[in-house]
């Protein structure tokens, strides 16, 4: 019988000509078609946040007292890619495309520096592997408080509303009284404080820029769908200027 036998050199180069391969490979992104994939894309990340007309600075504020992330805690401003995404006449919803390493994560809120208007992000897009991506909300308004312990609170609110067309009213032995019937939902972080705040029957006030004070009860909380958000939906309530 005759064998057939790979000489030394021949073995030697054969796993030398791999291991290149593996390391070329690595150098690409990874072993994996779908490492080097996730490589790519980042790569063209990095250059739209430079070059693309959508690139933005952006910078967040801290969940606590809602003050961008300045002074002793100082922090860069981030470069993202922020593109349109629907713009109605009640809410604007755009999509924030960030690297991971600046730690942008649903229930944050940042502000856009070249608008200087602050953004809420509502959702996450699990399928992009390479950056963070996800639906963020325009904030039209701020929410001010006092705690149990007299401490000012505040938080940024992304609302949407109200959505109400025509009065509600009652009419009963000649006497009609109309009812507050305007209804409104936004989203906030979930911290601490807007958890032990905004609790079903609690009431708020907001300020329409004529100056007159608007009371809203909540009617719904929801703290569970989505986690560090908080989702509430409120209706028009009875304004008492003594007690409130």
């Amino acid at each position: 019988r005759i064998g057939l036998t790979s000489s030394p050199d021949f073995q030697s180069s054969s796993l030398m000509g791999v291991n290149d391969l593996a390391h070329y490979l690595s150098q690409k992104g990874g072993l994996t078609q779908q490492e080097r994939m996730i490589r790519d894309k980042r790569r063209t990340l990095d250059k739209a946040v430079l070059y693309s007309y959508q690139g933005a600075f952006v910078k967040k504020y801290y969940p606590d007292n809602m003050e961008l992330m300045d002074g002793v805690r100082e922090q860069p401003p981030a470069r993202a890619l922020i593109n349109p995404n629907k713009l109605k006449p009640d809410y604007d919803d755009k999509i924030i495309s960030i690297g991971f390493e600046h730690g942008f994560t649903p229930g944050d809120v940042f502000e856009w520096m070249g608008t200087k208007t602050p953004w809420f992000i509502y959702l996450q897009d699990l399928t992009d592997l390479a950056y963070f991506r996800g639906d963020i909300r325009k904030c039209s308004y701020k929410i001010s408080w006092v705690d149990e312990d007299g401490n000012k609170q505040e938080t940024f609110i992304a609302l949407k509303g109200p959505t109400e067309t025509r009065i509600k009213s009652l009419s009963a032995h000649g006497t009609s009284i109309d009812i507050p019937n305007y209804g409104i939902s936004f989203m906030m972080p979930n911290t601490e404080s807007n958890l032990k705040h905004f609790k079903r029957y609690s009431k708020f006030y907001l300020t329409s820029d004529l100056g007159d004070n608007v009371c809203w009860r909540v009617e719904a909380v929801d703290w569970l769908s989505t986690p560090g958000i908080i989702e509430i939906s409120a209706v028009e309530y009875y304004s008492n200027e003594f007690e409130d």
